[in-house]
């Protein structure tokens, strides 16, 4: 009876072996084996093709264009483009760009505040109609500033928000003070 059993036991395990193997492209796989892994190939050092040569001036515009962005939209601080942590992250990125100085970027944001103004300016036209809030708060400082902010729908029904104005209130946060600030 143990030989019959031990024969029954090999067929059942010949049975499962059976299942668990493939014929891929004319050679058998077992199914169980996990799947070899392809070594990844190390990329060489970085290598600057034009090392020693300027940055072109457009491309130095460009960049210091980009830069002014990323300021403002990100709320950066002007010092950021004189930062030992810009510097370090350019010389990866474009190794002989010579970063320009903080009046050039400020001469940038004043540039790109106009542009941001008259892309308002014309949405705000488009639309046809408006809806403006106001909001007073305090600043950890403890100034106050009042902040005028349009509402439009554009023509793919987008909610879209301006905020028109920031500017410091001296006064108490009543409703004439409030009225009076709006009103100039």
């Amino acid at each position: 009876m143990n030989n019959r059993s031990e024969i029954h036991d090999e067929q059942a395990l010949d049975t499962e072996n059976a299942e668990t193997l493939r014929i891929i492209d004319g050679q058998i796989d077992n199914a169980n084996e996990a799947p070899k892994k392809k070594k990844r190939k190390r990329q060489g050092k970085f290598e600057n093709k034009n090392d020693g040569c300027p940055c072109s001036r457009e491309r130095n515009e460009i960049i210091n264009k980009s830069l002014a962005e990323l300021i403002a939209v990100n709320q950066l601080p002007i010092s950021f483009c004189s930062s030992e942590g810009f510097r370090n992250f350019m010389a990866v990125i474009e190794p002989n760009y010579k970063p320009c100085k903080e009046e050039a970027i400020k001469s940038r944001l004043i540039a790109l505040t106009s542009n941001v103004k008259e892309l308002i300016k014309m949405e705000l036209c488009d639309s046809q109609s408006i809806s403006c809030t106001s909001d007073c708060w305090t600043s950890i400082a403890q100034e106050s500033y009042i902040t005028v902010t349009a509402h439009i729908i554009d023509s793919n029904w987008c909610p879209k928000s301006f905020t028109l104005t920031t500017i410091e209130m001296d006064k108490r946060h009543t409703a004439e003070n409030l009225a009076e600030q709006l009103h100039n």
